[in-house]
C-alpha cells in the first residue's frame, strides 16, 4: 500500500502558481516562439532544497493535480478531511528537544586526514507562516526552518568564507480514510535531498520563500513556491529576511560529511553531485542514522539566449512539437536529469559550441524513487537498505540506477555535457557507482561467490576512451569508478562477471583396511624311502630331509 501511496505523492510534488506580491519560480510552459529570443539556464544549485516547511491535505478530483490545502497539523479538519496528506520538513539541527529527524553533525576532512567538526550558527527563517510541529509518535519532523547555516572553524571556501548551508530536505507521506482521523497510520519519508555550500551574505531587500496551496494557484489545483524578495534572488542559494545566502565555491583538497537520523527507514537510490562518495546507513530502535561523506565536484553550467531566428532546426522541432517544458525568467531550465533534460541540453550544446558557460563546485545528495530498468528497479526495491548511489559531474545525466542491457549483459548509463569547459580546455568526466552486493547478484542471479567487473566509458560512435577506472568489492559494496573521460554524450559500461562457484565435497571417511592375503606354497621333502608335503609362506625342509 505504501509504495502506491509514494507513486501519488511524487506524481503531485511542485506544481507552481503566482500569488500578489511574490515571485513565482519556474513553471512547465509551452515554448512561447513569438519571443525575440530563446535562453537556456541549466545550473546545478541547493534551490531543491529551500522549500518551506508545509503540511498539506490533498484531495483528488480527477484532473491532473489534486486539490492541495494547508495543514496546521495532521489533526487539523483539512487533514482529517483528506485521503492524502504530505509533510515537507527542513531537518533541524539535534538536540534535547530534536532527537530524531534531524541533523546531527557536519564536518570537513583535509587531504592529510585532519577531521573538522562543523559548529550550528543559526536556523534561516526563523518562523513562517506554514510552520508545523513535530509529532513523533506518528514519525511526523518538525516543520519549521529553511536550512541552518553551519561554521567549519578554519576550512575556507571562496571569500574567505567558513560559514556554510547546510540543509536536508525530507518529504514524508501517509494515506488514510477520508473524513476521518489518522487513527494507527504514521507518515512514512519517501524522499530525502541533503546540500553543504559555503556561503556569505548579501543584504538586501530580499524575503524568504512562502509556500502555496491550491487557493492560490491560477488553476485552483497543484500546489507551489513562490519568494517574497523585492530585488533578484535566483542565484541565492536561500533567502531570509533582509539577507541572501550566496554560494561560493569550496576549497580544495577537502572532503564534506553529514550524519542524518531519521525516524523511518529510507531505502532505495541516491544520486547527486558528490565525487567518490561513501553512504554508510545503520538501524537502531529510534531509527535510521544516515551518514554521507564525500568530495564536492565541478558541474558545467550552460547559461545564454540566442535571437528565435537563429536557432536551429533541432531545437526549433522540440520547441514545437507542442511539450511543456520547465520555464522561469524567460529561460528553459528542464533540470539536470531525465528526458527533457537531454532532449533540451543536446541541442543547446550544438548551438552554444559545445562549450560550458561556467562551472561550480557542488556537494549536494538526494534520494530517487521509481526509475531504472524494471531488473534493477525490482532489486533495488527487495534490499532492505539504501541499494546504490550514482554521482557523476555532467551537465546531465541519468538520475536513476544504471539500465540492464539484456543483450551485453551490462548495466549502461548515460551522460551528456559540453566537451570544453568554460575557459576552453577539455572538460574532464567522473562517474561513481556504489552497488550494494546483494543488488548487483540479484540482478545478474549470482550466487554468493567473488564477483568481477570490467568498466568502459564508450563514445558517441561506439569507440571506448581512455579512462582511469576503479573497482572493488568491500564490506558489501561494490565500487565502480571511471575519471578523466571526455565528452559530449558517452555511456558508462559495466560488466560484472563471476566464476562458476566451486563446490567443495567433502573426502569421503576411509574405510577399515581388509586383511592381506597371504600366500603359501608347498614342496616335497624326502629322507630315504620317506617323503613329506611341507605348507608354509616360506617352506623349509626339517632337519635330514632334502627338498624334491
Amino acid at each position: 500500500m505504501m509504495k502506491k501511496i509514494i507513486k501519488y505523492l511524487i506524481s503531485t510534488l511542485v506544481i507552481f502558481g503566482v500569488v500578489a506580491g511574490i515571485t513565482p519560480a519556474n513553471s512547465a510552459t509551452q515554448a512561447l516562439l513569438n519571443q525575440p529570443w530563446q535562453g537556456i539556464k541549466m545550473i546545478e544549485n541547493e534551490q531543491f532544497l529551500n522549500g518551506p516547511p508545509v503540511m498539506y491535505a490533498m484531495t483528488n478530483t480527477g484532473k491532473a493535480e489534486p486539490v492541495m490545502k494547508f495543514c496546521s497539523s495532521a489533526n487539523d479538519p483539512n487533514c482529517v478531511a483528506a485521503e492524502n496528506l504530505e509533510a515537507l520538513a527542513s531537518l533541524p539541527v539535534c538536540d534535547s528537544q530534536n532527537l530524531i529527524n534531524c541533523i546531527s553533525g557536519v564536518y570537513a576532512i583535509s587531504a592529510t586526514g585532519i577531521r573538522t567538526e562543523g559548529v550550528f550558527q543559526k536556523k534561516i527563517v526563523e518562523n513562517g507562516s506554514s510552520d508545523f510541529a513535530a509529532n513523533p509518535s506518528i514519525n511526523l519532523p518538525m516543520g519549521s526552518g529553511q536550512g541552518s547555516i553551519w561554521r567549519i572553524p578554519g576550512v575556507k571556501g571562496d571569500g574567505e568564507a567558513e560559514n556554510y548551508f547546510v540543509g536536508t530536505l525530507l518529504r514524508s507521506g501517509m494515506r488514510k480514510g477520508a473524513g476521518t482521523g489518522i487513527g494507527a497510520n504514521k507518515f512514512e519519508p519517501f524522499y530525502m535531498a541533503s546540500a553543504i555550500s559555503p556561503v556569505i551574505e548579501k543584504l538586501g531587500r530580499f524575503g524568504p520563500n512562502k509556500a502555496q496551496d491550491s487557493s492560490s494557484t491560477p488553476t485552483g489545483f497543484g500546489s507551489g513556491v513562490g519568494n517574497t524578495s523585492q530585488e533578484p534572488w535566483e542565484d541565492c542559494v536561500v533567502t531570509d529576511t533582509g539577507v541572501c545566502y550566496y554560494p561560493k565555491n569550496f576549497p580544495t583538497g577537502y572532503r564534506f560529511g553529514m550524519v542524518i537520523k531519521i525516524s523511518s527507514k529510507l531505502t532505495g537510490w541516491f544520486h547527486g553531485r558528490i565525487a567518490d562518495p561513501n553512504i554508510t546507513s545503520t538501524q537502531s530502535a529510534s531509527g535510521q542514522t544516515i551518514s554521507i561523506e564525500a568530495a564536492p565536484v565541478q558541474v558545467p553550467t550552460l547559461l545564454d539566449k540566442v535571437p528565435t531566428t537563429d536557432i536551429s532546426s533541432e531545437l526549433s522541432a522540440l520547441l514545437n512539437s507542442g511539450r511543456y517544458f520547465g520555464n522561469g525568467q524567460g529561460y528553459y531550465m528542464p533540470g539536470a536529469s531525465g528526458p527533457e533534460a537531454f532532449d533540451m541540453a543536446s541541442p543547446w550544446i550544438k548551438m552554444l559550441k559545445d562549450k560550458a558557460t561556467t562551472s561550480n563546485s557542488y556537494w549536494s545528495v538526494r534520494t530517487l524513487q521509481g526509475e531504472g530498468s524494471d531488473q534493477v528497479y525490482r532489486c533495488a526495491q527487495n534490499s532492505a537498505d539504501v541499494a546504490g548511489v550514482v554521482t557523476t559531474n555532467s551537465l546531465v545525466y541519468s538520475a536513476g540506477p544504471p539500465a540492464f542491457n539484456k543483450g551485453d549483459q551490462t548495466l549502461d548509463y548515460k551522460l551528456l555535457s559540453p566537451h570544453f569547459a568554460s575557459d576552453g580546455t577539455e572538460a574532464k568526466g567522473s562517474y561513481d557507482l556504489l552497488l550494494r552486493s546483494d543488488v548487483a547478484r540479484c540482478i545478474y542471479g549470482f550466487s554468493k561467490a567473488p564477483v568481477s567487473a570490467s568498466i568502459s566509458v564508450l563514445s558517441a560512435d561506439g569507440t571506448a576512451q581512455v579512462s582511469t577506472t576503479v573497482l572493488n568489492e568491500k564490506n558489501g559494496w561494490l565500487t565502480l569508478s571511471a575519471k578523466n573521460f571526455t565528452f559530449s554524450s558517452p555511456t558508462v559500461r559495466i560488466k560484472l562477471t563471476q566464476e562458476a562457484e566451486v563446490v567443495v565435497t567433502p573426502s569421503p571417511t576411509p574405510s577399515a583396511s581388509a586383511k592381506p592375503v597371504v600366500k603359501t606354497a608347498t614342496i616335497t621333502c624326502i629322507k630315504g624311502k620317506t617323503s613329506k608335503k611341507i605348507t608354509a609362506v616360506n617352506p623349509k625342509c626339517p632337519t635330514g630331509y632334502k627338498k624334491k
